[in-house]
């Protein structure tokens, strides 16, 4: 069985869906689960033993020069190495018309299948065309955590047990470390938002006290940190207890020490991802409650009015 997976961005959400590739080894331990995934990414999921293929996707950078004769032979080539292989079932879990797009190009095995989300869950980003675009649209819960959103709608596509799956903790598919040396911790300063940010001298004053009991600071590399972060790693560095290194995100979030302050969401799901449990974001909903979402999804419009208009 081959399976997959199109999940093209950004680095937060692709992490949140990483807890699929564990379910679907688990129901289907002989399957073959490749991955369609913006270039910036890819090197993140290759460090996952559990994933066959890593197809990287320049869409981002292909916008901004849609004309250009490389860019054209980028696209053949990459629908070219797409269509290598022929897949069982092609899950689309981004639910975006230029994901389903993709998904649509993938070659098809005998009975196969492509699949996406059935309608919008609050929070989540959704394109309704979608439905039209794929074989099989999932009804999908109104409220519902991402992770367990994605693992939902992939137990239904593949015909596993949804119930099942949302009660398990979500698995990561990273090899654990043992811990050497020090301990570790992340500044996780990097952020599109403003609010978002932290004032600097709370770096500061969190720098000292990691100092204080003995642990190395690391920043990620890729953005330039403000000059409280660096002060806070520098201070650290000057105490001979700790010093700021650069990690690219895999192996920053991968630090063997206790965690990372504060930033980004997709660290932070990374970090979390070595731990047991929900990644994350509160703790996965009751599946009782998710079945009871589906079904309402799936209920045809008008009773859903009125059973709206007996609520009220």
């Amino acid at each position: 069985m081959r399976i997959l997976i199109v999940k093209l961005s950004s680095l937060g959400d692709v992490v949140q869906t990483l807890p699929v590739v564990h379910d679907i080894h688990a129901r289907f331990p002989g399957a073959a689960v490749d991955w369609v995934v913006e270039e910036a990414f890819a090197p993140l999921l290759r460090q996952a033993p559990t994933i066959a293929r890593v197809l990287p996707l320049a869409q981002r950078r292909w916008r901004k020069a849609r004309w250009d004769s490389g860019v054209r032979r980028e696209r053949r080539e990459f629908l070219r190495v797409l269509r290598e292989q022929s897949y069982d079932a092609v899950l689309d879990l981004q639910g975006l018309i230029k994901s389903a797009l993709v998904a649509r190009k993938a070659r098809l095995a005998p009975g196969g299948f492509t699949a996406s989300f059935g309608n919008r869950s609050e929070l989540c980003g959704y394109e309704w065309p979608v439905r039209y675009l794929v074989n099989r649209a999932v009804p999908m819960p109104r409220r519902v955590h991402a992770v367990a959103r994605t693992r939902w709608m992939a137990a239904a596509a593949l015909g596993y047990d949804t119930a099942v799956v949302v009660e398990q903790p979500p698995v990561y598919p990273w090899a654990r470390e043992t811990a050497t040396g020090a301990p570790q911790v992340v500044f996780a300063h990097g952020t599109t938002r403003a609010d978002n940010e932290w004032p600097e001298h709370h770096w500061r004053a969190l720098g000292e006290r990691f100092a204080a009991e003995g642990f190395q600071v690391l920043l990620p590399q890729g953005r330039r940190p403000r000059g409280g972060v660096r002060a806070a790693a520098g201070g650290c560095d000057r105490s001979g207890r700790a010093g700021a290194a650069a990690h690219g995100p895999g192996q920053a979030a991968r630090a063997h020490g206790a965690g990372q302050r504060p930033g980004r969401r997709g660290l932070r799901h990374r970090a979390h991802g070595r731990r047991p449990g929900p990644a994350g974001g509160g703790d996965l909903q009751p599946a009782a409650r998710l079945a009871r979402g589906a079904r309402r999804a799936a209920a045809p419009a008008g009773r859903r009015r009125r059973a709206r208009a007996r609520c009220r």
